[in-house]
Order: C-alpha cells, then sequence, then structure tokens
C-alpha cells in the first residue's frame, strides 16, 4: 500500500512539472501568435495538449490566464474550467488547418477573416404562388406590444457596492475586494452592472400598467412568448448541435418545455421540447403568429459550435 502511494506521490510531482513546462510553452505560443497562420500553429500547440484530457487543459489554461494576468484568479478559475473542457474537445474533433479551426481563430483571437459564407439552399415545403397575396390594412387600431431583451437580473447585486471593478460583472460584494468604493451601486441599478430585483420589478408593474396586447420574451402582461436565450445553458452559451457525441441541451428544452406551456399552449410547448427550443404559435385573437428561433446555434460565444469540420 505504501509502494503505491509512493508512486502516487511521484506522479503528482511529475504532472506538476510538466504542466507548468506546458504553460511555459503555451505563452511563449501566444507570444508569438500575431497571423491567422500563426493562430493555426498555435492550435497545433493546443491539440497535442487536449489530448492530455479535459482537465489538463482547463488547469494549464488557468494556469496560463492567473500568469498573464488575463483575469482576476477567481474568473480564471470559473470561466476557463467551465468553457475549457468544451474547448478541448473541439480541439480533439477538427483539423488545426481546416475552416473550422479557421472561424475559431476569428472568434477568440481576431487573426483571421471570416471564412465566405457557406451556401445553403434552405427547403421551402411548396413553391411560391405566382400571384401572392397582396396584404391590406382592415383599418383596425393598431395595438401595444412589449418586448424584453436581456433582462439579466442579478440576485447577487448589492446597492453601495463598486461599480468599477476589476470583475465581468461588478455591483457585488466580493471577498477580494480592496480599497475603498470609487463607484457606488445605486438602489434600482447601474448602467454598468446588471439588473437589480427592484429595477425589475418596477419595470414589470409599469408595462402591467400599460394597454398591452402581449409581451415577447418574459414579463407580467397579458400574454407571454419566451425565447432561448445563451443564458438558459449551463455552462453559458452552450449548446452542442447533433455533430457532438454524448452531449445535448435536451435538459434545457425539457425545462423550458415545461415552464412555458402555460403560456404558449401544448401543442408549441412540445415543439420546445422537439425543435430543440423553438417554437410557433398564434397570438389568441388575432391573425399574427409568433415564430420563435433558438439563435443560440448561430451565436459564436457558442464553442460547440467549433467541435466539427463537417458543414451544417
Amino acid at each position: 500500500m505504501l509502494f503505491f502511494r509512493r508512486i502516487a506521490v511521484v506522479l503528482s510531482l511529475f504532472l506538476a512539472v510538466a504542466q507548468a513546462s506546458l504553460i511555459d510553452d503555451i505563452i511563449k505560443a501566444i507570444a508569438q501568435t500575431l497571423s491567422c497562420a500563426s493562430c493555426h500553429s498555435l492550435l497545433v500547440v493546443l491539440q497535442g495538449l487536449a489530448l492530455f484530457g479535459d482537465k489538463v487543459f482547463s488547469e494549464t489554461f488557468v494556469g496560463v490566464c492567473k500568469l498573464l494576468q488575463v483575469q482576476d484568479d477567481d474568473v480564471c478559475e470559473g470561466v476557463l474550467r467551465q468553457q475549457g473542457p468544451i474547448l478541448a474537445h473541439n480541439l480533439r474533433s477538427i483539423s488545426a488547418l481546416g475552416q473550422t479551426s479557421t472561424k475559431l481563430c476569428s472568434t477568440l483571437l481576431g487573426l483571421c477573416q471570416p471564412p465566405p459564407v457557406n451556401r445553403y439552399t434552405v427547403p421551402i415545403p411548396r413553391p411560391a404562388p405566382s400571384n401572392p397575396k397582396v396584404w391590406t390594412s382592415t383599418g383596425q387600431a393598431p395595438f401595444q406590444v412589449v418586448h424584453f431583451s436581456d433582462v439579466h437580473i442579478d440576485r447577487s447585486y448589492t446597492p453601495g457596492s463598486d461599480a468599477d471593478c476589476t470583475k465581468p460583472i461588478c455591483c457585488r460584494n466580493y471577498t477580494d475586494k480592496t480599497g475603498p468604493v470609487t463607484v457606488p451601486a445605486g438602489p434600482m441599478g447601474s448602467r454598468r452592472c446588471d439588473t437589480t430585483t427592484s429595477l425589475a420589478q418596477s419595470m414589470l408593474l409599469a408595462v402591467h400598467n400599460q394597454n398591452t396586447k402581449f409581451s415577447i420574451f418574459t414579463g407580467d402582461v397579458i400574454e407571454v412568448f419566451p425565447t432561448i436565450g445563451n443564458h438558459e445553458a449551463a455552462p453559458v452559451n452552450s449548446f452542442p448541435r447533433n455533430t457532438t457525441r454524448g452531449k445535448n441541451s435536451q435538459w434545457v428544452f425539457d425545462t423550458q418545455s415545461d415552464g412555458w406551456a402555460s403560456m404558449i399552449g401544448s401543442a408549441a410547448a412540445t415543439q420546445v421540447r422537439h425543435l430543440s427550443g423553438s417554437y410557433a404559435t398564434m397570438v389568441p385573437y388575432t391573425s399574427l403568429r409568433i415564430i420563435s428561433l433558438n439563435t443560440v446555434y448561430w451565436y459564436q460565444s457558442n464553442f460547440w459550435l467549433f467541435d466539427s469540420d463537417r458543414f451544417q
């Protein structure tokens, strides 16, 4: 038993030394990455790192992030331990010289021009009519619609905390905060921070008192038609496509389908569950159709988009 413990200690020390060497190598490679071609070369190095596994890949980049002081240590830990495994998976799945890697270099480092858009013909169930109907106004009074976008309620928002900080999100009581508060967060929010609960409630109350027909995304009015956003998944932005083996976001669609059924109806909720978060439904007492698409599959910060060289 003692023998195996000693072996484990030796292996741990070896891995620590190897990881320190990897960090140095990656920092040197990053420093030399100044063009699209050198970015592809960097991906070759990172592919080798990804072969060691998700944990080694993530921990190495946490070390790089801390050493280069790209972000505060806790931010390096949080972001890279969540997104690192996705990037490692991508690098093990694509060619370092292909179109997908060019897109990855464009998205992450801005060193490559985005490749030309792949032409794609959308299959239409039936041809367009030769004599399309011309729609004219019926003379009815227009109605009002409320559109909520990126509400981003922060339940950790703390009035009086610093709105000018070194974190991606400020207006919170961070334990590593030092020095006096320079820009105090207001009781109803700050333009540098996410939304306070009190501001969101005030907004909903104001909307409730308006003569609105329905709302899009979220709210507390007559009818609500929500849509999937990038913050619905965990880690944030992560929606694997059907090119990804063993990973999917079906739990998001199942959860939203159950939660939205009372607002959009059972038929549309079933579409959410089976159509990757998208649905279409009619607004009651109108001839208006709502089409809600999950566009996170086209969001460049969804790193699962870069896990295959196969055209989709």
